[in-house]
């Protein structure tokens, strides 16, 4: 999954506004842009359904940022289908390993995301191995070459939203096709 980001979470116990990323759709040959939509809570269903001019995206929803039991509880609770653990050291919403530990133990029924920024490949693995993540999330300037190493695990692929054009992440894509390391 390639998503170009922007944060959403309103720091409260509820998602106030979510605005689906754009994520790049092969098929189509473009990305797929839903910012148009808003929903006000997630009340409603796990699974959102969100039908576009002839066209139904289903799409989960992930709550990054989380840096104690009580923020992943409170995500939980919210209706969120996954959560990410921030391991970049210099971010504010950097999580220790004990906590994420906790966490992934705790709250089984949320798949975790492990969010690294330009961290080495054996750090990856060794981190996702011993507390247990379901997914990798890369968000720095990750090559092609590093998805291809980390083929053991779910990778996503997030793109900063002031840096990439469609081209750079269409580039992106492609290199990773020529790796057979698609994320």
């Amino acid at each position: 999954v390639l998503v170009l980001s922007s944060d959403n979470l309103d720091r409260g116990n509820k998602l106030a506004a979510l605005k689906p990323a754009c994520a790049w759709e092969p098929a189509l040959n473009r990305v797929q842009c839903n910012h148009q939509l808003r929903a006000r809570s997630l009340s409603i269903s796990r699974r959102w359904q969100v039908v576009l001019p002839g066209c139904v995206v289903m799409f989960q929803v992930k709550i990054c940022g989380i840096t104690s039991l009580a923020d992943a509880q409170a995500a939980a609770d919210a209706g969120a289908d996954a959560i990410g653990l921030n391991f970049y050291a210099d971010s504010p919403r950097f999580v220790q390993q004990e906590t994420a530990r906790e966490i992934c133990q705790r709250l089984p029924q949320l798949i975790k995301v492990a969010v690294f920024v330009n961290e080495t490949v054996t750090t990856i693995g060794q981190l996702a191995q011993q507390i247990g993540f379901d997914a990798i999330q890369l968000h720095g300037d990750e090559p092609p070459q590093t998805i291809a190493e980390l083929s053991d695990f779910k990778v996503i692929r997030a793109f900063r939203c002031q840096q990439p054009t469609l081209q750079t992440v269409q580039q992106y894509w492609q290199q990773c096709q020529q790796l057979a390391a698609l994320p």
